[in-house]
């Protein structure tokens, strides 16, 4: 079997299959963009589809190019790779990090040497750490803060009287709205 670096031109299946059309150019310069065939990914148990202008690996069930077509995702030089990078709050490193980066930004990583999990979404990201506790932030806040302050100032709340009842002051309240106001930043 013999390996070829082909561009994704189209990655919309119609068929829904995963499959892209791809150009080979080796193999495929004078052809129509209608004639390209399309190919399957090699491994089903995947979604990962590539993106248009991507560079993959195809290869053939025959070495005429003429049976079925299979790609498997996807070609990267070195200098680009993303294994390059850190990703969110995984403390793990190459090889043991693995992860899948869309064009969008959104990132998840997995620690295959230790249980770490990270789901990166913009500025928000979800962390399973190693011991499995799980960290939510958006920015620099995370859900842990937010919490912490919310029960701190439910805390100072004063108590009076017999029975015990709370009064709630005007600077409690400035607190708990400042709070609600976190909240709502964070939270959708």
């Amino acid at each position: 079997m013999k390996r070829y670096i082909g561009k994704v031109i189209d990655n919309n299946d119609p068929d829904l299959e995963g499959k892209c059309q791809i150009y080979v150019e080796h193999l495929m310069s004078g052809f129509q963009p209608s004639q390209y065939q399309w190919f399957k990914q090699d491994r089903e148990f995947t979604s990962n589809i590539p993106e248009i202008n991507d560079l993959v690996w195809a290869y053939f069930e025959d070495e005429l190019a003429s049976r079925q077509g299979y790609y498997q995702n996807k070609v990267t030089l070195k200098s680009l790779h993303e294994h390059n990078e850190t990703i969110g709050s995984i403390t793990g490193a190459y090889p043991d990090v693995k992860y899948i980066q869309l064009k969008n930004g959104v990132s998840i990583a997995l620690n295959s040497n230790q249980t770490e999990v990270s789901i990166i979404a913009g500025t928000a990201e979800i962390y399973i750490d190693p011991t499995g506790l799980i960290s939510i932030k958006n920015g620099v806040t995370t859900l842990k803060t937010l919490i912490d302050a919310l029960i701190d100032i439910l805390l100072a709340l004063d108590t009076t009287g017999s029975p015990t009842s709370h009064v709630t002051g005007p600077g409690a309240i400035a607190k708990l709205n400042a709070e609600k106001i976190k909240w709502a930043q964070f939270l959708k």
